[in-house]
């Protein structure tokens, strides 16, 4: 039994081109201070979702330099938070007052510490890593699976990048791409399904969870899907 967008009390906003920090502002731009704006722009970029025509015009009015360097403090340290609730609320409440993430020197500090970590990691993910045609895979590699399943692209110059992490009979992974003619969301809904599982998101970062036996086989069939594409 469904249910009609129309029946749900408020107002709905979805727009899959963008980020919801994006859609938030575009809402709300006119209520808050300038300075807010900022936090627009580290949510679409942690989302790789920056290149589109309202983040790119807010871009302008920075240096965007200093934004890279505050999204990335942001990405770097709050996986390393886990459930400290209360501190990512306060975190939270930082950002919606206008404060950088620079402000606050406990995400400072464990920002350094998760890039040298990741540093680490991106010497050690090169044995792990493996190729079918245009994907490149990596399984039970002990790092945050969207960053190993990015490093397994970019280290083989693949265009589709996986990690995935055994968890009893399924594989939960990550997918991340690179590339204008890529939807990862439409292959992986079509794909994922067939094998017992499912997945989705961005066109570019998406997710899937599938039986374990089955995890090679969504690997050739993301594959097949890749070269059916017109580049």
């Amino acid at each position: 039994m469904g249910f009609n967008v129309e029946d749900i009390p408020g107002n709905i906003y979805h727009q899959t081109g963008s980020s919801a920090s994006e859609i938030v502002y575009t809402f709300f731009k006119d209520k808050i201070d300038v300075l807010q704006s900022r936090a627009a722009i580290y949510g679409a970029i942690s989302d790789y979702m920056d290149n589109t025509p309202t983040v790119l015009s807010l871009l302008k009015m920075w240096d965007k330099r200093a934004i890279y360097l505050e999204t990335g403090i942001l990405v770097q340290s709050l996986p390393l938070l886990k459930r400290e609730y209360d501190f990512k609320r306060d975190v939270v409440k930082d950002l919606s007052s206008g404060k950088p993430p620079s402000s606050n020197e406990r995400l400072v500090k464990l920002a350094i510490q998760q890039a040298r970590k990741e540093e680490e990691a991106i010497k050690n993910i090169r044995g792990e890593i493996e190729v079918t045609g245009k994907v490149a895979y990596v399984l039970d590699f002990s790092f945050p699976l969207g960053k190993a399943a990015i490093y397994a692209r970019a280290l083989t110059g693949t265009l589709v990048g996986v990690a995935g992490e055994t968890r009893g009979k399924i594989i939960d992974m990550s997918i991340r791409a690179v590339g204008e003619f890529i939807d990862l969301n439409m292959i992986l809904r079509k794909v994922a399904p067939k094998l017992g599982g499912s997945g989705g998101g961005h066109p570019l970062a998406a997710g899937a969870r599938i039986p374990k036996e089955n995890f090679y086989k969504l690997i050739s069939k993301i594959n097949e899907s890749i070269e059916e594409i017109d580049f």
